[in-house]
């Protein structure tokens, strides 16, 4: 493989739907790879949580063996998920979620500052080092795809409880 195309791979971020180490994924890391999403299906991200095989049958091993598998072909890698305050958990029962976005208008800073401790250290446990998290979303209005992802159409309040949350997560090396 040339240096542009190793260069090129090196900038993707492929989303996997699961977290068995394929041949897809092989490839891909193989190929210059560094970063990838362990993604959900449409179904899981509509309903806002992880479907009950995926709760049943991913396991931590799975997760780390999945990382160790990139690790081994690539070096340093980085596994991202979806992590939202409330919302889409990725790592199901395997690390802290909050029911549902609004709990967070409910915590103090320190209180969200540990909940992203918490979130990274079970994540790192699971060999996830990457978050796609907190999202953000401001709405004013009606937006049904947005329903149940957003806590507050308040920017001040959303930045406040995401940066306690980014915090946390940072203290824990998890970007």
């Amino acid at each position: 493989m040339d240096e542009i195309a190793r260069d090129a791979y090196a900038v993707l971020l492929p989303a996997f739907e699961r977290a068995d180490f394929t041949d897809a994924s092989r490839s891909f890391f193989d190929a210059g790879g560094v970063a990838s999403l362990l993604g959900s299906t449409r179904e899981e991200y509509v309903a806002r949580r992880m479907s009950r095989d995926r709760q049943q049958t991913e396991t931590r091993e799975l997760l780390f063996d999945y990382h160790n598998r990139a690790r081994s072909l690539a070096g340093d890698v980085l596994i991202a998920i979806d992590y939202e305050l409330g919302g889409v958990h990725r790592l199901h029962k395997l690390a802290p979620q909050l029911p549902h976005p609004r709990e967070v208008l409910e915590m103090k800073d320190a209180e969200i500052e540990h909940f992203g401790v918490e979130a990274a250290r079970a994540a790192r446990a699971c060999g996830v080092n990457f978050f796609l998290a907190p999202v953000l979303d401001l709405v004013s209005g009606s937006n049904p795809w947005l329903r149940d992802r957003t806590f507050s159409a308040d920017a001040d309040l959303v930045g406040r409880a995401t940066s306690a949350f980014i915090r946390g997560v940072q203290r824990q090396g998890v970007a």
